[in-house]
């Protein structure tokens, strides 16, 4: 005949300790010996910016002129050898578009400037990866996307000249006028130089 055991009159203190610590020595160990060490978590810094000299508070610049200057601020210095990878700047096509930077303040300030002028009312996208690093190794630890829209292109077009050029150059424009469009027979002048020559 079987017998119920009961478990309660059994004192299982001393057992319930040598499983514990049979536990935490078996999970202790690696495969190297338990010296394996935790992988370091990259350290990171920060970075802010202002366009054409402002912070308007947001990410969104519009109505900027066609050579914007963009100035970051680092709170580390910064590798100079992963500016071209850790800095875009493209167009609204995601084509890469040129730039120069000038470093200062010991790497801490990067001025970054296109290399030629941008196109006027168009978009473009500058942006911090965080593959810009510090010679330490420290990571940029919030990525930064600037939206750059362009304006009108206010710069001349045309040389400027002098009064004097000016007035010359209309008396030309008149007597060509007068000369090219003259009836061949009579020498008279058109009414306009749309009309036909009946």
């Amino acid at each position: 005949m079987l017998q119920i055991i009961n478990i309660y009159q059994y004192n299982l203190k001393p057992i319930a300790i040598l499983f514990a610590v049979i536990v935490f020595f078996s999970c202790g160990k690696k495969g190297d010996g338990g010296t394996t060490a935790p992988l370091p978590v990259p350290t990171t810094f920060t970075a802010s910016f202002t366009v054409n000299g402002n912070y308007n508070g947001s990410l969104n610049y519009a109505q900027l002129n066609t050579t914007p200057v963009v100035k970051l601020t680092f709170s580390e210095a910064i590798d100079p050898a992963t500016i071209p990878a850790g800095i875009s700047l493209t167009n609204a096509a995601g084509v890469a578009v040129p730039y120069n930077t000038t470093a200062g303040n010991s790497n801490k300030e990067l001025t970054v400037l296109p290399a030629n002028k941008l196109d006027a009312f168009a978009a473009y996208v500058l942006q911090l990866k965080n593959t810009l690093k510090t010679p330490t190794g420290s990571v940029l630890g919030n990525p930064i996307g600037i939206s750059l829209r362009t304006g009108i292109d206010s710069s001349r077009k045309f040389p400027t000249i002098t009064d004097d050029q000016l007035l010359d150059k209309v008396q030309q424009q008149t007597l060509k006028y007068f000369y090219d469009f003259g009836h061949p027979v009579s020498g008279l002048a058109r009414e306009r130089n749309t009309s036909g020559e009946t």
